[in-house]
């Protein structure tokens, strides 16, 4: 969906932006995926530069020099060239915490809110995402169902998103949109 309206978005606007900032990605990663959402989310201006993962593009000197793991996504901001999506979206967190409107803040400035904020962040990271990922990835492939009708991981999948605590429906069973 995000890449819909990411194509959307790039057919109707100028992504070249005027301070020079440019995400480096794959749109078929997640992790360039979180970071255009919140590219989107702040309402910044961008240069989308795609890098071909089956033509080793990442692996490439010019690419290594920005990620030294040679991982997407990579945010050049004008003072600033970060890799790592989770790095990048703390950063625009803090960068453009001014552009949100009172009762949407990310970023709080007193300790103990903010050690809140950061403590969801790290159990989104370490307990959701994985399982979540695999989800999405089976449900986007043919993969989900095989050729019998059988699931290939998804109950699998969900029921390890049922065990991390993190998305529970009323009797502790996860609920799958659109069911």
């Amino acid at each position: 969906m995000l890449y819909n309206i990411f194509r959307k978005r790039n057919s109707y606007h100028n992504l070249m932006a005027a301070e020079g900032r440019k995400l480096y990605g794959d749109l078929n990663t997640p992790e360039t995926l979180k970071v255009l959402a919140c590219l989107f989310e702040h309402d910044l201006d961008f240069e989308f530069v795609p890098i071909n993962l089956e033509a080793n593009q990442h692996r490439e000197k010019q690419f290594i020099s920005m990620s030294p793991f040679g991982k997407l996504p990579v945010l050049e901001d004008p003072d600033v060239t970060l890799f790592e999506a989770t790095t990048i979206v703390r950063y625009m967190g803090h960068m453009y915490a001014n552009k949100k409107k009172v009762g949407e803040e990310l970023i709080f400035w007193e300790s103990h809110k903010q050690a809140l904020v950061a403590n969801w962040i790290d159990v989104e990271d370490h307990y959701f995402e994985p399982p979540a990922l695999k989800l999405i990835s089976l449900l986007s492939s043919n993969k989900a169902i095989d050729d019998v009708g059988e699931s290939n991981g998804v109950d699998r999948v969900i029921a390890e998103l049922s065990h991390s605590g993190c998305v529970r429906g009323p009797a502790g069973e996860v609920q799958v949109l659109g069911e």
